[in-house]
């Protein structure tokens, strides 16, 4: 009997259909995911799982951004911690791009992306003796923050991606975990997403839940039966609340197909 969970690869190779997905057997699909972790210094409500507070979504018509480190050492030259990071974005037509950019310590390097829709990801791409940020390392624009290398880090870690143009995102698995010191904080993980029942709400930055776990100093994973769709321009990220002091993160796989037409 043939295993309905196993699929016939390009390549003639037999696998779960995921697994073909990892090895780049499906044409069009590929894997992707998040990590978000939030240091909560005391309680939060609704809160985007990621290093900062208030989380903004740049204007669709895109932005240049501004790069900075709290810390002298994030320099290209002769830096102790980051000396130059990759932007992976979308600009203004979702369109997937990358640029490098060289750090300069205290001193702001813009990029030469001037349309900048939303940032996917920052990491480091060069470090110094520390490998990691020396300083908080900033993503702004005129003063909002959009994506932020904390430091001690060498990545972001924001649980939140918008789907490119031209595919459609499948979330098939999630995992989220708190810990707490000093007592045992009461913590609510959710997933959230700018879109349901087929409508968008990414330019209003309104999230919606589609499902949630509640913790308390301990760890939670789920693979879903049904993989969620999203449409492209949609954020998915996680949304956490806790009651007192706590470290929360949290990962959602999934891959992206290209939209069959």
């Amino acid at each position: 009997m043939i295993n309905p969970a196993v699929y016939l690869g390009a390549f003639g190779d037999n696998a779960p259909y995921e697994l073909l997905v990892a090895r780049g057997s499906i044409p069009q699909a590929r894997a992707e995911g998040a990590y978000g972790r939030l240091v909560a210094a005391a309680g939060t409500s609704a809160q985007i799982l990621w290093p900062d507070g208030a989380y903004n979504i740049p204007p669709a018509a895109g932005v240049q951004m501004s790069i900075v480190s709290t810390s002298a050492n994030d320099v290209v030259t002769t830096g102790t911690g980051v000396r130059q990071v990759e932007m992976h974005y979308l600009d203004a037509n979702l369109a997937e791009q990358v640029e490098v950019i060289n750090m300069n310590g205290l001193t702001p390097v813009l990029t030469v992306a001037t349309n900048v829709r939303f940032i996917q990801c920052l990491h480091a791409t060069l470090v110094g003796s520390l490998k990691v940020a020396a300083g908080t390392i900033n993503c702004t624009n005129a003063g909002t923050l959009y994506a932020l290398i904390s430091a001690g880090q060498s990545r972001c870690t924001s649980s939140a991606r918008m789907v490119p143009a031209g595919v459609y995102l499948y979330v098939e698995a999630m995992s989220a975990g708190s810990i707490s010191s000093t007592a045992d904080a009461q913590v609510e993980v959710e997933l959230v997403a700018t879109e349901l029942d087929a409508h968008q709400y990414t330019d209003q930055g309104l999230f919606l839940s589609y499902g949630g776990v509640g913790l308390q100093s301990s760890s939670a994973s789920l693979r879903v039966g049904t993989p969620l769709r999203f449409s492209p321009g949609t954020i998915v990220a996680f949304r956490t609340s806790t009651d007192k002091a706590a470290t929360v993160f949290g990962s959602w796989f999934g891959h992206y197909e290209a939209i069959r037409t």
